[in-house]
């Protein structure tokens, strides 16, 4: 395991337990909402990576925090790629991305709309 994994590990075990001992009442949902700065540096790092500043970060930020989360709990078919939809823009905009996981690059951008 690399230095970066155990981080990136420790970070969702710290998030994981912030979430059960808010659902236990032991904290309050502001500490919950507060990640370590070495979490906020990794999800910059790799937003930097994917190298397109139409993607709002925050977006970013929690489908990358949801991606890992579910990756720690085997709940993924297929942890290759993340989809995000970028609902703070229009569905007139590019606001589908597909991003690999493995390289951190975009490999798809288009539109997205709801019925």
């Amino acid at each position: 395991m690399s230095v970066k994994d155990y981080v990136v590990s420790i970070v969702f075990l710290w998030v994981n337990f912030c979430a059960l001992a808010h659902d236990k009442g032991v904290v309050t949902s502001a500490e919950v909402v507060v990640l370590p700065e070495f979490w906020e540096q990794y999800s910059l790092s790799k937003y930097a990576i994917v190298n397109d500043k139409t993607l709002n970060f925050i977006a970013f930020q929690e489908a990358l925090q949801g991606y890992y989360l579910l990756k720690n709990e085997n709940k993924l078919t297929n942890s290759d790629y993340l989809t995000i939809i970028d609902y703070s823009k229009h569905s007139s905009e590019q606001r589908f991305y597909l991003i690999d996981m493995n390289t951190f690059s975009l490999v798809h951008k288009t539109y997205c709309s709801h019925v």
